[in-house]
C-alpha cells in the first residue's frame, strides 16, 4: 500500500486573489494589518464575513472558496490514483472536507512590525496542524491492522486495506489537534492606489507561506 502525499492548493487561489482583488476600488484605507487577517480568513479557513472590505464581491469571494475546494479535490484525487488508491466519490468529499475543517482550526496573531516608505511589514503568528503525521498514521494503522491477516488474495487484501486506510485518514483528519507552539513569518505590504487596500508585495509568496506556515 503505498503512501498518498497531500497538498494543499497554494499556487492557483493565490494567482486567483490577486487577480481579483486589483478589480475593485474603495474610499476608505484597508491597512496591512487587517488586510493580511482577512486575505488568512479567506484563504486559510474559506471565511467571507469581510471580503467586501477588500473590494471582493460575495459572488467573487464564493468563487474563490468554491475553486480552491474543488482544486484541492482534484489533487487529492490525483494523489490516491497515483498511490494506486481507488475511493469513492463520496469518500473523496468526505476526506476535502475534513482537511478543510482541520486547516480552519489554526489561531493567527497579526501585527504590524514596520510601516516606511510605503512598505509596511507584517508579522503572521500561528498555530499549525500535522497533516503529513495523520496521513502517515491512517497508514501505518491499516498496515498494523493487516499485517498477520490469513487473506490469501492481494486483491482482496488492498481492498480490504484501503477501505481501512480512507476510514483511518478521515478520523485522523477530524481528530487533528492544533499545535500548543507558533510559527512565524513576516511579509511585505504595499499599498494598492486603485482599491487603497494594503496588499501583499508578493501575493504568491504570501500565499505559498501562510500555506506553509499552518502545517508542521
Amino acid at each position: 500500500m503505498k503512501k498518498t502525499k497531500r497538498i494543499l492548493p497554494l499556487l492557483l487561489t493565490t494567482l486567483l486573489l490577486g487577480c481579483v482583488m486589483l478589480t475593485g476600488c474603495g474610499k476608505k484605507e484597508v491597512k496591512a494589518v487587517e488586510s493580511a487577517q482577512i486575505l488568512f480568513d479567506l484563504y486559510i479557513k474559506q471565511d467571507t464575513t469581510n471580503a467586501e472590505k477588500i473590494r471582493l464581491t460575495k459572488e467573487e469571494a464564493d468563487s474563490l472558496v468554491k475553486k480552491q475546494n474543488e482544486l484541492l479535490t482534484t489533487m487529492t484525487k490525483k494523489n490516491f490514483k497515483n498511490s494506486g488508491i481507488t475511493v469513492t466519490d463520496e469518500e473523496l468529499d468526505s476526506i476535502v472536507k475534513q482537511q478543510l475543517a482541520a486547516m480552519s482550526k489554526v489561531t493567527p496573531t497579526i501585527e504590524l512590525v514596520s510601516e516606511k516608505d510605503g512598505i509596511s511589514e507584517v508579522k503572521i503568528k500561528s498555530t499549525y496542524i500535522d497533516l503529513v503525521g495523520a496521513d502517515e498514521k491512517a497508514v501505518n494503522d491499516a498496515i498494523e491492522k493487516f499485517e498477520n491477516t490469513n487473506i490469501t488474495n492481494e486483491k482482496e487484501l488492498l481492498a480490504q486495506m484501503t477501505s481501512e486506510y480512507v476510514k483511518n485518514v478521515i478520523n485522523e483528519l477530524n481528530n487533528i489537534q492544533v499545535s500548543a507552539d507558533t510559527k512565524e513569518e513576516t511579509y511585505k505590504f504595499k499599498k494598492d492606489e486603485k482599491s487603497k487596500v494594503w496588499i501583499p508585495e508578493n501575493m504568491f509568496e504570501f500565499g505559498k507561506g501562510i500555506g506553509t506556515l499552518i502545517q508542521k
